[in-house]
């Protein structure tokens, strides 16, 4: 893992990231992008159990239940969601 994951996590980027998932819900896009970023961070068990304690895994799944009414090729597979619960 990069010590820039590290460097990320330290500053408190897990927590934006799962903040914005929270609050931007019904923008695919955005959606999308935090997505990857919580996958890249996830590669580190550490940052992984860091994911979880910001409430990273109800995130991912309230999006992705979201995410299922739009249909756009931006939105999250869930094969590439289910990278944060391995």
């Amino acid at each position: 893992v990069p010590a820039s994951a590290a460097r990320i996590a330290k500053a408190g980027g897990v927590e934006a990231i799962v903040a914005a998932l929270c609050a931007h819900r019904e923008d695919a896009e955005l959606q999308y992008g935090c997505f990857r970023a919580l996958g890249n961070l996830a590669m580190d068990t550490a940052i992984c159990a860091r994911i979880a304690k910001a409430g990273g895994v109800e995130a991912l799944v309230a999006s992705l239940t979201k995410l299922t009414e739009y249909s756009t090729p931006k939105a999250p597979s869930l094969q590439s969601a289910l990278l944060l619960l391995r």
